[in-house]
């Protein structure tokens, strides 16, 4: 529940941005660790970190090609980034700004999806209008 709210909220506050406001673009990590760990907890906050940092081969005990290939396109989209304010690039799955209400999913097979349904979304919107409050913002 906490993590359906927090991304409501990214969600929401992607559409209370300035028309002239940077892209906002935002991610889920999805890929379990193929160890104890990964076993125990699925893919939890900060699994993400080693991708990031091109650390799988000392992070995981493990790691599967689908992790260092996984951590060469994280590192790409990082980069892209960095770079630009943008993460797409040249041979990379489109990774589209928050505010077409997608939001990238990265595991075994990156793409861009829609969170939640339009009706769940709706319903948190209708709540922070009426005074609500959500996680993040």
């Amino acid at each position: 529940m906490l993590r359906e709210q927090a991304i409501a909220s990214l969600l929401i506050s992607a559409e209370d941005r300035p028309p002239h406001a940077a892209p906002f673009f935002a991610y889920l990590f999805d890929n379990a660790q193929n160890d104890a760990t990964g076993l125990k907890f699925g893919s939890f906050h900060t699994a993400e970190v080693p991708y990031v940092f091109g650390t799988t081969a000392r992070a995981i005990v493990s790691p599967r090609a689908i992790d260092r290939k996984l951590e060469r396109t994280i590192g790409r989209y990082w980069t892209n980034f960095i770079r630009t304010g943008n993460p797409n690039g040249a041979g990379l799955p489109a990774w589209p700004s928050l505010a077409t209400v997608k939001l990238m999913l990265l595991g075994k097979s990156p793409h861009a999806q829609r969170p939640m349904a339009s009706e769940r979304l709706f319903n948190y919107r209708l709540f922070v209008r009426n005074g609500g409050r959500l996680s993040l913002f």
